[in-house]
């Protein structure tokens, strides 16, 4: 796990599910994309790792994407999902939520080892 902005833990899994994901919503440029990660919680994600999970996306032939060539500023790659995208990012969708189930149950028992009731047990 990498920390990706400020107290959020993620994996890559969380990283190009979430890619995956604004894709299935939308095609989209990798710099547009990286700012639309905030709506994950992952604003400030350095765009060089989000660059490199597109490409390996990409080499996992999940997402597709062509050179755009533009009369006003600079050519840019327009990245879109297809189908082996859209099954991959269900699969993702899977994984994320069992460890959603995990954190959960982690952070449930850290509640419950502060609370008060919990600590004077341990102490008997």
């Amino acid at each position: 796990m990498t920390e990706a902005s400020g107290r959020i833990l993620v994996t890559r899994t969380y990283l190009e599910g979430c890619l995956l994901l604004l894709l299935a919503e939308s095609p989209g440029h990798g710099y547009e994309l990286a700012e639309r990660l905030a709506e994950f919680g992952l604003g400030g994600t350095d765009n060089g790792a989000v660059y490199r999970a597109l490409r390996c996306l990409k080499e996992a032939a999940l997402v597709d994407c062509q050179w755009e060539i533009s009369d006003r500023g600079p050519t840019r790659r327009p990245y879109s999902i297809n189908a082996e995208g859209l099954e991959s990012l269900r699969s993702r969708a899977d994984a994320i939520e069992d460890s959603s189930r995990v954190l959960s149950g982690f952070t449930t028992r850290l509640r419950w080892l502060e609370s008060a009731p919990a600590r004077e047990q341990r102490t008997a």
